[in-house]
């Protein structure tokens, strides 16, 4: 999975973020596109373009916590296109590294609210570049559900069944169901994905 940064403001400088998973499969093909596109920069484009560090994504290298990676993925995603975006650069994701997850939630980064990246994609039997439209994202109206989603994100860790005579058990259910929130032990709590997806959309939320 890898960003490309173009700072049109700032001397047509571009940098390239190359995120890969924790597994030495994912470290080693970060490595190696590095190297190739540092190579291209300096043959192609007069060194151009800079190729930063590979950054690692916990959790993505296994089952036992790749939701955790997700939204880590997620987040490395919106984090880097929000700082570029306010520096005035503009921000191109290429979606084609990794597994199907991964790259569902990277089109999700792209085109989280405040973000609203470009996202390219390269099938393996394609010899061309595929643009993916842009889908507007927004959360339902539903007032019960947000003021539940708001509730937790201040309180973290809230018993179940008083979660429900508060917001409807209907509310509750539909936020496991959407795996914004989990349930442990008889109390429920916000997924590490549902976290950051609420964080997110309650930027927008008016005052």
């Amino acid at each position: 999975m890898d960003l490309m940064v173009d700072g049109y403001r700032r001397g047509l400088q571009q940098w390239a973020y190359l995120l890969h998973s924790d597994s030495r499969v994912g470290e080693l093909c970060a490595e190696v596109l590095k190297e190739f596109l540092e190579n291209f920069s300096r043959e192609r484009l007069d060194g151009r373009l800079s190729i930063l560090k590979p950054r690692k994504i916990a959790y993505l290298g296994g089952p036992d916590r790749f939701g955790d990676g997700l939204a880590g993925l997620f987040e490395a995603i919106t984090s880097i296109i929000s700082y570029h975006k306010a520096q005035g650069d503009r921000a191109f994701v290429h979606a084609t590294g990794g597994y199907k997850p991964e790259a569902a939630i990277a089109v999700l980064a792209a085109n989280s609210p405040m973000c609203g990246a470009p996202v390219f994609y390269i099938h393996e039997h394609f010899n061309k570049v595929v643009r993916i439209p842009a889908m507007p994202l927004s959360f339902k109206p539903w007032r019960r559900f947000s003021d539940m989603m708001d509730y937790l994100l201040d309180l973290g860790e809230v018993n179940r069944r008083g979660l429900e005579e508060r917001f409807g058990k209907e509310a509750v259910e539909e936020a496991i169901r959407l795996g914004w929130i989990q349930g442990v032990d008889g109390y429920v709590i916000l997924s590490e994905m549902g976290r950051l997806l609420w964080r997110r959309l309650r930027k927008l939320k008016p005052p």
